[in-house]
């Protein structure tokens, strides 16, 4: 214990001696410095070092899917127009036969599509059509049975109406009977020959899509054009059959030809028997229109017969009733006079009840009669008239119902002939953008439209005008491409080349001869000059101090050029080790120094710029107006604050308020006032 007393006193000594010299230090220094307390406005600069780097490159991308043939080194500087890639062709050719061949097809299916559905549509509109033809039927005989028939002569008058309308339709149907069976006819005729064109058409077109897949299959690929060393298939030939082949071109197909001959003259067979059926059909169609507007006049005067019909036993029992009335007046008559006679004895007792007999039976039977007629003039009873609404309802129902059916049906037929025309669309877009821009599949195209336009009926004119839109665009198309091929990917400006890595599995290799890309992927990048920015790494401890959008003051020193009016575009949210080199599997070094990547907007493309150009960069990162500063070497900081010398004789001190600001700046906020004078004392070292 004693000895642990006498330690704690031992540093109790040491620490008195200690404060001691250190309260003496600055008043026996060897040099002091005099700082004065100053007021303006103070700027935080924040330096760094770094580079010129482009920005916003200029892709290269596959323009289809392939292999590279031949490609310029990583970090070439190429001129604008230079190649930069080759792409093998080859299979693409090949590729693009195989799609035209799908879109023939699809076409196929389209028509056969479109016939499917012109025939359900037949269909449908025929059970529609017939119901509504019986719903007609049944609002007829719902109006006869309801409706009050005029009677009198109305029937007679009616009938001298129609005898005339008639006659005249008897009339034109003995003149129909002719024309329809020579309609019949030539139309029948007609449908043959289609069916004949048709078939000649369907082979044409199959003899030239085999020939081009045969071509694909040996590798020679559909009209390949002079570029790839290859022939054309021979040029299409006009209808007349005949066929113009250049010099050094290899013949058509076997049996091509002959196929395109029976062709042409099936199609003159069809032209001669639509002109036929077209003449046939014309004197038809009049006296049918005739027949049907006759019909048409003739229909209200057949349904008021109908009706006057109904009332014809009305009409006879009215007769019956005026016969027995004149029968009832003449026994009532000769009764009355009978009892005359009987009064003054002229007439026995036997025949007057015989008159009066006769008179009572006239009566009845007029009151029977009367009967018959009030029966017979009453309207349809209640049953008769709702089953006849039933029926006209249930007329309707079949109507709607057919018309619903017949919505439906068409909404199906519309979704698949949609389906299968997308699906068209589609492989026509695929063969599109897999052979645009290729001369031989351009050519291909042109052979095949051509084809197509030899075997078209004469009436398709809305076909043949697209065909011939089509193959203006295509020649165009063609002329374009044979100056420049897509498989050669040009420079489109000069710059710097930076070929991509392959990133498939760790694979960090660059992209090399012989790799396969997919279309519109990547496979370089091209920076030109001019457009740069300023790229810079700021260590971790300045990242709080900056923020997107400050400005900042730029140096290029190989260009002797200073910016004042840059910008900072972009600081990055992820740190990075400053040093850090990635091998395949593993991180391989490290440096411990984290650093934020931060780039600067020169707001300027200057064509002297280039990648790489060493950058001195100045960020403005805050400033203080109107501020009470002094030099940070005249603030000493300790455990109860901040302090300055006022007296280096005496080595008196004064605390101070205030916090330091940037590397070499004091601000004040209490203690001392504009003009005060404070002071700092420095120890020379040894040897000084």
């Amino acid at each position: 214990m004693k000895r642990l007393i006498q330690l704690s006193g031992l540093l109790c000594l040491v620490g008195v001696i200690g404060w001691k010299m250190g309260h003496d230090h600055e008043s026996t220094a060897a040099s002091i410095v005099e700082f004065t307390v100053g007021r303006g406005t103070l700027s935080d600069v924040l330096r760094e070092v770094g580079e010129l780097a482009p920005q916003d490159p200029l892709l290269l991308q596959a323009p289809f899917a392939g292999e590279i043939k031949w490609l310029v080194e990583d970090g070439t500087w190429v001129e604008q127009g230079e190649r930069v890639l080759v792409f093998d062709e080859e299979a693409l050719e090949q590729q693009v036969s195989t799609l035209r061949a799908n879109v023939v097809d699809r076409e196929q299916q389209l028509r056969i599509a479109g016939l499917q559905a012109d025939h359900a549509r037949i269909a449908e509109q025929q059970r529609v059509k017939n119901a509504r033809n019986d719903l007609k039927l049944a609002e007829i005989r719902h109006r006869i049975l309801i409706s009050e028939p005029v009677g009198g002569d109305r029937l007679v008058e009616l009938d001298q109406e129609i005898k005339p309308i008639e006659a005249r339709l008897e009339k034109l149907q003995v003149e129909l009977e002719p024309l329809e069976k020579r309609f019949r006819a030539s139309r029948e005729v007609y449908q043959a020959a289609l069916q004949k064109w048709q078939a000649g058409r369907s082979r044409v077109l199959e003899l030239q899509m085999s020939a081009d897949l045969l071509q694909a299959k040996a590798g020679a690929g559909p009209a390949a054009g002079p570029r790839g060393g290859k022939k054309r298939i021979a040029e299409v030939p006009s209808a007349a059959g005949q066929a113009s082949k250049p010099d050094g071109e290899e013949e058509s197909p076997p049996g091509l030809e002959a196929a395109r001959a029976e062709a042409a003259a099936l199609k003159e067979a069809l032209d001669l028997a639509r002109s036929a059926r077209d003449r046939d059909y014309a004197p038809y169609a009049e006296v049918v229109a005739a027949i049907d507007a006759i019909d048409a006049e003739a229909q209200e005067r057949y349904i008021l017969i109908e009706i006057e019909k109904r009332g014809l036993p009305a009409t006879r029992l009215v007769i019956d009733c005026e016969i027995a009335r004149l029968r009832l007046a003449d026994s009532q008559r000769l009764a009355e006079s009978g009892k005359r006679a009987l009064e003054v004895g002229a007439m026995s007792k036997s025949r007057y009840d015989q008159l009066v007999a006769n008179a009572e039976a006239s009566a009845g039977r007029l009151e029977i009669l009367e009967y018959r007629l009030e029966i017979a003039s009453r309207p349809a009873t209640e049953d008769r008239v709702a089953t006849s609404e039933a029926a006209l309802a249930s007329a309707r129902r079949a109507v709607d119902n057919a018309q619903e059916i017949f919505d439906r049906e068409m909404d199906i037929l519309s979704s698949a002939m949609a389906v299968t025309e997308a699906q068209l669309a589609e492989a026509l877009g695929e063969m599109e953008r897999n052979g645009k821009g290729f001369p031989a599949a351009i050519e291909a195209n042109i052979t095949m439209l051509r084809a197509e336009q030899d075997v078209l009926a004469e009436n398709d004119v809305a076909r043949r005008a697209e065909i011939l839109a089509e193959l203006a665009r295509l020649e165009a198309e063609l002329s374009r491409a044979v100056e420049h091929p897509p498989h050669i990917v040009l420079a489109p400006s000069d710059g710097l080349v930076r070929l991509r890595t392959r990133g498939e599995r760790g694979d960090d290799r660059l992209t090399d001869i012989g790799d396969r890309w997919a279309k519109g992927h990547t496979v370089a990048m091209l920076y030109p000059p001019g457009n740069m920015r300023v790229q810079v790494g700021i260590n971790e401890v300045n990242y709080q101090r900056v923020r997107e959008g400050m400005s900042c003051t730029v140096r290029i020193p190989a260009l002797d050029m200073d910016i004042p009016d840059a910008t900072v575009a972009h600081l990055s949210r992820i740190g990075r080790d400053r040093v850090e080199t990635k091998g395949r599997w593993v991180n391989a070094q490290h440096s411990g120094i984290i650093e934020f990547s931060l780039s600067v907007d020169l707001q300027r493309d200057v064509p002297e710029f280039r990648q790489g150009m060493t950058v001195l960069l100045e960020i403005e990162t805050d400033v203080r107006e109107n501020a009470l500063f002094l030099p940070a070497a005249a603030v000493q900081e300790d455990a109860t604050g901040y302090s300055v010398l006022l007296d280096p004789k005496s080595g008196r001190r004064a605390p101070v308020q205030g916090a330091f600001f940037g590397d070499d700046r004091f601000i004040l906020s209490g203690g001392l006032e504009q003009g005060d004078r404070v002071y700092r004392g420095y120890v020379k070292g040894p040897g000084r």
